[in-house]
């Protein structure tokens, strides 16, 4: 039988800081996992490890080009769905045929998107997931 004991910490430290040192403190603080500066301030007092998060920069870049390849395809999406709507709901075959090319380019450029992304995908997980 395995024991869970708690360990109470009953015993106060108390240190004074300045506005810029509290500051500093909390920056650093902020770039750990942990959450609670009595924590973090216990870990480095008592010489115990500190875990830094790491942020990858090309993450935010990523993120940003997703979202404005989101919009783009949207955009580009419903180009074509109104292009088909239109093709669907034409009256005679000289209406359908006006609308054919029209629909074909919005069809390749839609496509053509697709590839970029799909590219883009495979060079990010090649990066993230070497041996993927």
């Amino acid at each position: 039988m395995t024991s869970n004991k708690q360990i109470h910490r009953n015993k106060w430290l108390h240190i004074r800081l300045t506005e810029p040192e509290f500051n500093i403190v909390m920056a650093s603080m902020k770039r750990t996992t942990d959450r609670k500066i009595s924590t973090y301030t216990r870990k480095l007092i008592l010489g115990k490890p500190v875990r830094i998060l790491v942020r990858d920069s090309s993450l935010d870049q990523f993120v940003c080009e997703l979202s404005a390849l989101k919009k783009e395809l949207s955009a580009i999406g419903n180009n074509f769905n109104q292009v088909v709507h239109r093709l669907n709901a034409a009256k005679n075959f000289q209406e359908a045929r006006a609308w054919m090319p029209i629909a074909s380019t919005h069809q390749r450029r839609l496509l053509e998107k697709m590839d970029f992304i799909t590219n883009h995908l495979n060079t990010l997980s090649k990066k993230w997931y070497p041996g993927s």
